[in-house]
């Protein structure tokens, strides 16, 4: 799939008719960036939304979150300036590749001035309207891309932690499953357990019969508790995860509060002492590297100059001493040739005036720095040398110097903090009582896990009584050979699909795994904390491990790691799907320190997709991040605001007037 165009009609503080072009550059495939700019409240929101509700209307995630109702959500969305009801959203994308691709448009116009409000769904195909297409875009929508997985690929960077921690939904769960292919498998089990279901009631042993109908209600049952009980499983899962964020939290304030947990004094002593070693030891590196040739590359353009004015004088100096010389042979052969004849002297003597006046351009070179030979040579071969790796070296001392340093700070105002002993013992108790609080929520997380695999090996055996009493159906019934082949089969193929679908989630999972994991360590560099992750093949909840193999809880991370984590997550599905479906990302840097933003803005945002569409404020994608993506970004649009009209108006151009000129 790849965006082309996206059209507003009244949308939001789009005011009018508003057209933006999101095509790439065929002849430039590594420019897939579209960068848009524009302060908060300018419409990049508005933007995503508009995407999101062109391509999924009532379904759409934005219309789920705001918690309004989709007739109350277009009204909010409809521009009503001076007294307009009418908007509309349409998007222009492209499906498929080479001769199979197809050109697509969606439009969504509605009219909040009647009063019940009516969508009208348009889809346009190669040009020409599809109805039947119009009528059932949801479905189409499903297959292509399922609403429950969008927030994968459409998303608003300050929601990411929430999107990643929402996997383990049922609904999503689905939604991957249909994204990775799986849900095939279960749509095929189910249409065989429908034709055995049919194909069993045209037999006729009545006893056997009943049995199986007793079974059958046990088995409904057992399936009921079992999605109850997954259910409760689901949310108990949240709340443990909650409370141990809660848990982190209530820990490092009784920190900061002066107080110690263990052994937590003296390790910030010893903390201190080993960042002030580091300090010392790379501040001695950097000297060392200011100590030798690097310094000079600061004058290197004179050195140069300093290179090509010694050649010369050296030149100069040989001619000198060649033109004496030619005096002194021309001294000597004037004496020699006294009593030859006027002719030969002649004709020597032009010789050598000849070669005298050859050397006349480099006799009037001024000497300037007198280098000898071995000083010319040591210039040539500093000039000759590459001091950029130093000045490269240098600057990563420089920043592991700023970095040591403002730990240090940190790690000195924890120990230098006088602890108010009443305001730690509050503390303390907040961490008892989370911390109670979370082993009661982790043991009966894990009764309900005991409960489940109880349910489940319950209802693997009523499955299996269920299977064999078909059998003993079939060989009692003398009905037609066909029934009983059908049944027979349809058994075989659903046990057979059944393990292939297990062995199938499982390398899905693991592959996922894998992805995510080459993910976070390209956005963290973690691979000496994190030695690897497992994805729950059934929930699809994420379990990190230790490089020793300990489980690494997500409380443990920093506020950074966890969004790192949370976008490694997205993007490795994203990736593990190998679906080609554009990224829109709003406010990609919110919430990311300085220490991750360089990795996110090199490793993420030009490989997150084929198309990447970026809505930046104008403290994200600036600066020294905008350079770095430089290669990679197709068009720039800027958002402004018309303070007159109160409108905004998309133009072509980034912030301080930088202007698309690709």
């Amino acid at each position: 799939m790849i965006f082309r165009r996206l059209f507003l009609g009244n949308f939001g503080i789009f005011r009018g008719y508003t057209e933006l072009d999101l095509a790439l550059q065929q002849d430039h495939p590594q420019r897939n960036i579209i960068l848009i700019g524009g302060m908060n409240g300018r419409g990049k929101t508005t933007l995503l939304e508009a995407i999101l509700t062109a391509l999924y209307g009532r379904y759409s995630p934005a219309v789920k979150h705001s918690g309004l109702t989709y007739s109350e959500y277009l009204r909010k969305y409809t521009n009503q300036a001076g007294g307009n009801t009418r908007a509309s959203v349409q998007l222009s994308f492209s499906v498929g590749e080479g001769k199979t691709q197809q050109d697509l448009s969606i439009q969504r116009s509605w009219d909040c001035g009647m009063a019940r409000l009516g969508e009208k769904v348009q889809v346009w195909v190669d040009g020409v309207i599809d109805h039947h297409l119009s009528q059932n875009w949801y479905l189409f929508m499903e297959e292509i891309l399922p609403a429950g997985v969008a927030g994968l690929f459409f998303f608003d960077g300050e929601k990411v932690s929430s999107i990643a921690e929402d996997l383990g939904g049922q609904y999503t769960r689905r939604a991957i499953d249909s994204l990775l292919g799986i849900d095939i498998i279960d749509r095929l089990v189910r249409d065989l357990t429908r034709i055995v279901t049919r194909n069993k009631k045209r037999l006729r042993s009545t006893a056997l019969l009943e049995d199986t109908a007793g079974l059958e209600t046990q088995r409904d049952k057992l399936l009921t508790d079992l999605v109850q009980r997954r259910t409760q499983y689901e949310g108990m899962v949240k709340q443990v995860a909650v409370l141990r964020l809660k848990l982190a939290e209530a820990e490092e304030l009784f920190l900061k509060e002066g107080g110690t947990l263990g052994d937590a004094a003296e390790q910030l002593n010893e903390l201190r002492e080993a960042l002030a070693t580091r300090f010392v030891e790379a501040k001695a590196r950097l000297l060392g590297l200011a100590a030798g040739p690097m310094p000079l590359n600061l004058v290197r353009p004179l050195l140069e100059k300093v290179r090509i004015q010694a050649e010369k004088e050296a030149e100069s100096e040989v001619a000198r001493h060649r033109n004496e010389y030619l005096k002194e042979l021309s001294a000597k052969i004037t004496k020699r040739l006294n009593g030859a004849s006027s002719g030969v002297l002649q004709e020597v003597q032009e010789i050598l005036w000849s070669e005298q006046e050859s050397l006349a351009p480099k006799l009037g070179i001024d000497t300037t720095f007198h280098l000898s030979p071995m000083g010319a040579q040591q210039l040539s071969s500093l000039l000759n040398r590459s001091l950029e790796s130093e000045v490269d070296v240098a600057k990563k001392f420089i920043d592991e110097l700023s970095h040591l340093k403002e730990e240090m700070s940190k790690v000195d105002l924890l120990l230098s903090m006088e602890p108010d002993q009443e305001q730690v013992a509050s503390r303390l108790a907040d961490v008892k009582r989370v911390a109670y609080e979370l082993r009661s929520a982790e043991d009966e997380l894990e009764e309900l896990g005991l409960e489940i695999e109880t349910l489940q090996r319950e209802l693997q055996v009523v499955e299996s009584n269920l299977r064999r009493s078909i059998e003993r159906i079939l060989q009692q019934e003398n009905e037609e050979d066909a029934v009983k082949r059908v049944i027979q089969y349809a058994l075989t193929t659903i046990d057979t699909m059944s393990r292939f679908r297990k062995r199938l989630v499982d390398n899905k999972a693991r592959e996922l795994a894998e992805c995510v994991m080459e993910c976070f360590l390209s956005l963290t560099n973690k691979e000496c904390l994190v030695g690897g992750l497992r994805l729950d093949p059934e929930t699809y909840s994420l379990t990190m491990f230790r490089t020793d193999g300990d489980e690494l809880l997500t409380s443990q991370l920093s506020t950074g790691e966890r969004q790192m984590l949370a976008v490694s997550l997205l993007w490795g599905l994203g990736k593990g799907s190998g679906k080609r479906i554009p990224v829109v990302i709003d406010t990609p840097l919110a919430r990311l320190d300085s220490s991750h933003r360089h990795n996110y803005v090199k490793h993420y945002l030009p490989h997150a997709s084929h198309q990447v569409i970026v809505l930046s404020t104008d403290e994200e994608i600036v600066g020294k991040h905008l350079e770095m993506l430089k290669g990679s970004i197709a068009s720039e649009y800027l958002l402004t605001f018309d303070e007159e009209h109160q409108v905004t108006r998309i133009v072509k151009g980034y912030f301080a007037g930088e202007s698309d000129d690709r």
